[in-house]
């Protein structure tokens, strides 16, 4: 079904393996985070108004996720996105859990990994729509710093430092035998665009001119599910960006001929003509024709 949440179809995912399919007991904490978390949906390809190649360093110390548990929900066409745990096959959605966590550390150190740095973070895992038409959870996961001062990438990279692991058990014909030949880089490589649409949530909830709107779950249909055993939609949200007139009227002549694509402003201190200092919050703004907002984002003008 179209405009319901996917996250339902990555609990069903669950559901068909069996329990205990994960080590360090995270298949049962996904189930319940995905449940309890807020979810959101993005457009085609999880595109908005930044990537982590293009953020500027000064957002990094800011972003957090909106909420403690979140599910992020978004279609892909990108014929080079290739699935590991089905190496025959492409995503062509995805539905990404991430759980905030008060230190990486404590938690890489909770699932065998050593040396992370002891800052608040992300955990991120993702469920995938395979071309086949099947929901397949993918057998390894990310953690993702907030930020990590000093942290260097190289130019085009992402500048989110951020690191994969495979989460191991006894997955099957289509887990651990086909991701065991997986590299690292291949795990990072993939969830580049899961970590970007997690940042971009994270950065336009702090934005003053973005709002959260509520998408209602289908109550009949749910109904109807619940009589036949199956789980609930949820309800989403989606973020709709308001013009803001403060930074609008602030922009230079020169700016606005220029077409300034849409971009996040980071929240900065302004000095008024009366000599008084304000704090101006972060906020969206540029030329939406120029920039990268999706066509099937909803702009109220």
């Amino acid at each position: 079904m179209k405009n319901v949440s996917t996250s339902t179809y990555a609990i069903e995912a669950f559901d068909k393996l069996p329990l205990g399919s994960f080590n360090f007991g995270l298949q049962e904490r996904i189930i319940k985070g995905i449940k309890d978390a807020v979810k959101f949906k993005l457009p085609l390809n999880a595109e908005l108004i930044t990537n982590p190649a293009e953020v500027q360093d000064s957002l990094l110390g800011a972003y957090k996720l909106p909420f403690p548990k979140v599910c992020i929900e978004f279609d892909v066409d990108c014929p080079n996105t290739p699935l590991g745990c089905m190496e025959t096959s492409v995503a062509k959605s995805v539905c990404t859990y991430a759980e905030h966590l008060p230190s990486v550390k404590s938690f890489s150190e909770s699932v065998g990994l050593h040396g992370a740095p002891d800052v608040e973070g992300f955990f991120a895992h993702s469920t995938v729509l395979t071309e086949n038409g099947v929901w397949v959870p993918t057998f390894f996961a990310a953690i993702v710093p907030y930020y990590i001062k000093g942290f260097m990438r190289e130019k085009g990279k992402s500048k989110i430092p951020f690191s994969c692991f495979n989460m191991g058990g006894k997955m099957g014909k289509i887990g651990y035998e086909l991701t065991s030949g997986i590299t690292h880089l291949d795990m990072v490589n993939e969830y580049y665009l899961d970590v970007s649409a997690v940042l971009n949530v994270s950065l336009c909830s702090l934005c003053e001119n973005v709002d959260h709107e509520v998408k209602k779950a289908p109550k009949h249909t749910n109904k109807t599910r619940l009589k036949k055993g199956k789980h609930a939609f949820f309800e989403y949200r989606t973020l709709v960006i308001r013009p803001n007139q403060k930074h609008d009227r602030a922009s230079s002549s020169n700016q606005r001929r220029k077409g300034v694509r849409q971009h996040l402003r980071r929240g900065h201190i302004r000095k008024l003509h009366t000599g008084k200092l304000t704090w101006v919050k972060h906020s969206v703004v540029g030329d939406v024709s120029r920039g990268v907002v999706s066509k099937n984002y909803k702009i109220e003008g």
